[in-house]
């Protein structure tokens, strides 16, 4: 069932229509580590960021220590408060 440009599903059990919430900002980060066996500082991370799924704006960068993946994931929190 379509009512105007929403989307709506009936509701199984009552058969009345199921409206869905608003739209909240909702990011993700992905964090991907390892250690290299070629290198003194061998730790590295790939931390990917998309702060608005509805934006779909990815950002990527890196990180050589453990405190600059804090600072990432701290940094990214901060854009929700």
């Amino acid at each position: 069932m379509r009512r105007g440009d929403v989307q709506v599903t009936e509701d199984v059990e009552s058969g009345a229509p199921m409206v869905p919430p608003p739209q909240e900002r909702a990011g993700v980060l992905v964090i991907r580590a390892w250690l290299e066996s070629t290198d003194r500082s061998r730790f590295r991370a790939r931390i990917v960021q998309t702060p608005d799924l509805n934006v779909g704006l990815e950002v990527t960068t890196s990180a050589a220590t453990t405190e600059a993946v804090l600072d990432a994931v701290l940094a990214w929190l901060k854009t929700f408060s």
